[in-house]
């Protein structure tokens, strides 16, 4: 580690060019999910095997989450701001900010190491550790560069869609995988979609996975991250909906999804009316001796409401509740964790 980050402070020469089916997912099956309730602007990600670190867009606030969802504590690094997406490399992470240049951070200490200039914008960042290399996208680019900090850019893949898609997020892996592959997190329109390609041949692999069903309205990608869960050789590949919702699928699951654009129906619901006055009603397709809990948090993370599901349709009382958006959980003992948000309203 200690030679890369010689490496970053010494190299200043790097020499960058700037320039299939979907899956129709109704209902993911994931391994946690949990409302973003640090601030605004929430948008970078990573994830260290223990805890989550999120970044904002448009300030320089860092917030520290639980795989749970409990907000831990929320931070600043001084000279560090407006990071979108971020690397981590097992000990440090790497921020890109849109600008032309990345941070390099220790997010234990809460200090940043380096803020390395590049010639191009770093919007969106990936970091393969075997190689020591990063894989950098600038913002609105469909060509993402691989790039050696002692030798410059080594290899880049052309995103397909290019006129169509608008890329946040980048994570490269997982580490020991053959071929290589790279994760990419980016919007269409209004959803947000996971794409996997494989760096060897430059093509992408399989189906796009369509996330947009996990939040209602305008579903905004952000950063990437994939990592290592429990420290073991399996693995989860998660990211942000920007300001709505944190997520992560085990990565065997996502594959599955990328290589057979197979439905996992696990559970879905929709809610309504939305936004809300004094009633809401759940809808959803809890199969018969399925056993379901539905919880309700505050944008605070309060739980407001927990309780078990009787059935596949239920109403919920808002009356004390006070006006403000709310985000309803519904996790199983499966393992699937699915959450949607809701407006109460005068």
């Amino acid at each position: 580690m200690k030679t890369l980050i010689l490496a970053i402070a010494c190299f200043f020469s790097l020499n960058l060019i700037s320039q299939k089916s979907e899956v129709e997912t109704d209902s993911l099956s994931l391994y946690f999910s949990f409302p973003c309730i640090a601030f605004d602007g929430e948008y970078g990600i990573e994830y260290d095997g223990d805890d989550i670190y999120v970044t904002s867009s448009i300030s320089d606030s860092i917030a520290k989450y639980d795989i749970d969802g409990t907000l831990l504590e929320k931070f600043v690094i001084p000279e560090v701001a407006n990071v979108r997406d971020m690397a981590y490399d097992g000990e440090f992470c790497y921020g890109g900010t849109n600008d032309y240049f990345f941070y390099v951070m220790d997010m234990t200490t809460k200090t940043l190491l380096i803020k390395f200039d590049l010639p191009v914008r770093v919007h969106s960042i990936a970091f393969n550790k075997e190689e020591n290399t990063f894989w950098i996208n600038e913002e609105g680019s469909h060509v993402i560069y691989e790039v050696d900090l002692y030798y410059g850019k080594r290899d880049s893949i052309v995103i397909e869609s290019a006129d169509s898609i608008y890329i946040t997020g980048l994570a490269y892996g997982p580490r020991y995988s053959w071929p290589p592959y790279l994760w990419i997190f980016c919007q269409d329109g209004t959803r947000s979609l996971l794409l996997k390609y494989n760096i060897d041949t430059k093509e992408q692999v399989g189906y796009e996975i369509d996330l947009s069903s996990l939040v209602s309205g305008s579903a905004l990608s952000g950063g990437l991250f994939l990592e290592r869960k429990d420290y073991t050789y399996s693995f989860i590949i998660g990211g942000i909906i920007q300001d709505q919702l944190i997520f992560a699928l085990d990565l065997d699951y996502a594959n599955q999804l990328v290589n057979t654009g197979e439905k996992v129906m696990i559970t879905e619901f929709d809610i309504y009316p939305n936004p809300a006055t004094n009633m809401i009603s759940i809808s959803t397709s809890l199969r018969e001796n399925q056993d379901a809990n539905c919880r309700i948090y505050n944008q605070a993370g309060q739980i407001m409401y927990n309780k078990k599901l009787s059935s596949n349709k239920m109403k919920i009382n808002l009356k004390k509740f006070p006006v403000g958006a709310y985000f309803v959980q519904l996790t199983g003992i499966e393992g699937f964790s699915f959450t949607k948000k809701f407006l109460k309203v005068n």
